[in-house]
């Protein structure tokens, strides 16, 4: 499989995991305001630069959801990707779609506890809540446009060799914003948020 898919599937088997599952992770703190009149992006300064220990983030409750999409465009060895993910929770199954270009990749529903694929609804959140505890790093404030709307939010890295990922996460909402992930320097992976529902 080339690295572009797993990269992604990767990204999808995590997300479903949570979700299905019901599981709760420790996640950053930050502040929310879904307005379209905040400031630009490049207003915001990033300020703190120190490790965030586990015990200061708030709960990021996949539980609440009932719907969930994301933008993922993917930029791995020159070739471009863009992709809509969606799921649907309902009380016994998940469904999840695909859509690229328009087109419909994947449709399917699944029984709830197929789709997350662990046994045990706190085994992602724990293994998740470890990791952050000891590697995430607080970037500051800045404010983020995604298709969902405009967001103020606190930006969070985490460095694993040459691969950074980052985490923009905003009060109140149930899931992270955006997430990016780079190696070499160079930009592989963004998701953005399109859709959620509580």
């Amino acid at each position: 499989m080339n690295s572009k898919y797993s990269v992604i599937l990767a990204i999808l088997v995590v997300l479903t995991a949570m979700a299905a599952a019901g599981c709760t992770t420790t996640s950053p703190a930050a502040t929310a305001t879904p307005a379209a009149s905040q400031a630009p992006a490049t207003s915001a300064t990033a300020t703190a630069s120190a490790t965030t220990p586990a015990s200061s983030m708030p709960t990021l409750d996949f539980n609440s959801l009932k719907v969930l999409e994301y933008k993922i465009t993917s930029d791995v060895d020159g070739q471009s990707t863009s992709m809509n993910m969606r799921w649907e929770f309902g009380a016994s199954d998940v469904r999840m779609k695909i859509t690229s270009e328009g087109m419909t990749v994947m449709d399917m529903t699944v029984p709830r506890d197929q789709a997350s694929g662990t046994e045990g609804s706190g085994a992602l959140g724990d293994a998740m809540s470890d990791d952050f505890s000891t590697t995430l790093v607080n970037a500051g404030p800045d404010v983020v446009t995604v298709p969902k709307g405009q967001y103020t939010c606190t930006k969070y890295t985490v460095t694993d060799g040459n691969a950074v990922s980052t985490y923009w996460i905003a009060n109140n909402v149930p899931l992270p914003i955006k997430m990016t992930q780079s190696e070499n320097g160079k930009e592989t992976m963004t998701m953005e948020l399109v859709d959620y529902q509580v």
